[in-house]
């Protein structure tokens, strides 16, 4: 009899204090934001694979140089240079039809290729060619390919090294942020839909930031595109129906 209500107590105090625990780990975990992994640099010229890299970012300029004395000592801990990229108008080449939408057809055939993938983590940050931007380049999972690269064909489950503007490092113990607004860093795990440009010389991808799309679970995060998600289902039938659309529009990867 005694063993039964110490079992009953047990359960009674059991359940009592469930909502607490799970409370309590609620706000523990409320509010957590990712962070983006810091790349720790000497301040020497990229060499081999990153300085062939960092020339596709000639046109990110800010007229600082990162590496210069007198601009980290001027400076507050945590240094962020931003960057806005131009926005490019471009010509019609004929009327276009009302779907799939223009825009896509035009970046299917700006890129070399078209791929869903997980950010499987941050391999560096760098300098750009002129030291005065930071680039960042990912190892990314490939889980479908939309339109294969015809000179590197890309294997379903492979990594590929894909490149892009901005990054966070640590130079001389002061942390240098290089921020694009409207294209925010990868993270761990995160799932995007890329449009991407190859880089023979590195068998390296670029990312670009109207061709970058965030896949968060049944929807796309589009804002470029007019909206600020899309069904995913549907965007991603788009997508697949634009890369065999008939050109009709011109478009620059920026």
């Amino acid at each position: 009899m005694k063993g039964k209500m110490a079992k009953v107590l047990f359960a009674f105090v059991f359940l009592s204090l469930c909502p607490a625990f799970l409370y309590g780990y609620m706000v523990s975990t409320k509010g957590q934001q990712k962070s983006e992994t810091i790349t720790t640099i000497d301040g020497k010229s990229a060499i081999g694979k990153d300085m062939e890299n960092s020339k596709r970012f000639s046109d990110y300029k800010t007229g600082k140089k990162l590496t210069d004395s007198a601009f980290l000592e001027q400076q507050s801990n945590e240094i962020v240079i931003k960057k806005r990229p131009s926005i490019i108008d471009t010509a019609l080449e004929r009327p276009c039809p009302k779907y799939p939408s223009p825009g896509l057809v035009g970046m299917a055939y700006a890129a070399d290729a078209v791929v869903i993938g997980a950010i499987k983590e941050k391999v560096t940050s760098a300098l750009t060619e002129d030291e005065d931007f930071l680039f960042s380049e990912y190892a990314v999972v490939v889980e479908d390919v939309i339109k294969d690269n015809p000179n590197a064909s890309i294997g379903l489950n492979s990594v590929i090294s894909v490149i892009r503007p901005g990054g966070k490092v640590k130079l001389h113990d002061k942390f240098i942020s290089a921020v694009v607004d409207t294209f925010g860093p990868f993270f761990e795990g995160d799932q995007y839909l890329l449009y991407l440009k190859y880089i023979s010389e590195t068998q390296s991808y670029q990312a670009f930031s109207n061709a970058s799309f965030l896949i968060d679970g049944e929807v796309v995060r589009t804002p470029k595109m007019g909206k600020p998600e899309r069904n995913k289902l549907a965007f991603l039938t788009e997508v697949k129906d634009a890369v065999f659309g008939e050109r009709c529009q011109s478009v620059v990867l920026n």
